[in-house]
């Protein structure tokens, strides 16, 4: 597995240390397993985005939907751990299918022992369509000297309303 890193996300990644206001959802599971968690922010201008759900907290997600004059961003947030002192590799992908058309974003990435947790993150328009869609995520995290990956699997209804 390849720690494979988009510019965009790379700038995300930066951002996360420099940038004030980012709240990293908590996790739940031991120090010494692989741990993931999410976030879902949305708003009329990227960058101006706010908190719309996320995974330590049971809110709903809701969303305006776009408008041809009033666009909806999006950013959709998967945070990734390390399993305590053991380097860990996740891989697998997470869909944002009130987003456009519905995206796919792929995950591949490494994190060295030692590291701290970094985050895979999406961005794009909210679909016009006001309706029920969902956010699934489905991932692998193998951890060197466990003998079987742990797997994430995750599906949360977020809801598109008229803007």
């Amino acid at each position: 597995m390849k720690g494979h890193v988009s510019a965009a996300v790379l700038l995300m990644l930066a951002c996360s240390t420099a940038c004030g206001g980012r709240v990293i959802p908590a996790t739940t599971g031991s120090l010494g397993e692989p741990r993931a968690s999410w976030r879902i922010s949305a708003g009329p201008e990227s960058g101006s985005e706010t908190e719309v759900c996320r995974s330590d907290r049971s809110q709903p997600c809701v969303i305006k939907a776009s408008s041809p004059g009033r666009p909806t961003h999006v950013v959709v947030s998967v945070y990734l751990y390390p399993a305590g002192n053991s380097p860990t590799e996740y891989e697998g992908a997470f869909l944002s299918s009130f987003m456009g058309r519905g995206h796919e974003t792929p995950v591949d990435y490494s994190i060295k022992p030692g590291e701290p947790g970094n985050f895979v993150t999406s961005a794009g328009l909210v679909t016009s369509t006001p309706g029920q869609y969902e956010f699934r995520m489905a991932l692998l995290a193998d951890v060197k000297g466990h003998t079987d990956p742990h797997q994430f699997q995750q599906t949360i209804p977020v809801r598109v309303v008229a803007a």
